[in-house]
């Protein structure tokens, strides 16, 4: 009959008894070794500054504002966050021109770009809305 297995008398997989072949992580007898000796160079610990992890990220022109005062920005942090009900995001600092603009309206609209928008895509992504009216400079044009 065999055993049934309990807390006690389960194999445990720590440090000291992982079976073989896991060459996920080293073991402290062989310090990466074994994966050297595989021509497989050992797995290290790396260390990331905050910032995005995909590329390449789209990038977006969002426009926002009313009719009077409005602004584009490109920006490259947007994306889905449900479906049902439908939710987007975008991702942009309290210091630049659109974030205030946003907040006071609460709205804004998400337009993916072409390859005869990158001109004026870079141009919205360098250009504050607080100095030019980026609508006026780009013949872009608005809609209610």
């Amino acid at each position: 009959m065999e055993k049934k297995k309990t807390r006690k008398n389960r194999k445990s997989y720590g440090p000291k008894n992982r079976p073989e072949g896991n060459n996920f992580s080293k073991s402290k007898k062989t310090g990466g070794k074994r994966q050297e000796a595989e021509g497989r160079t050992p797995a290290r610990k790396v260390t990331v500054k905050p910032g995005p992890m995909l590329y390449p990220l789209p990038s977006v022109m969002v426009s926002c504002g009313t009719m009077e005062n409005s602004n584009i920005i490109t920006v490259g942090w947007t994306g889905i966050v449900n479906t049902d009900p439908p939710m987007t995001y975008v991702s942009i600092r309290k210091s630049r021109f659109s974030h205030q603009i946003i907040r006071e309206t609460g709205e804004f609209v998400i337009n993916l770009t072409s390859a005869d928008l990158t001109r004026w895509c870079d141009y919205c992504g360098v250009k504050s809305g607080r100095n030019v009216d980026k609508f006026k400079e780009t013949g872009l044009t608005k809609e209610k």
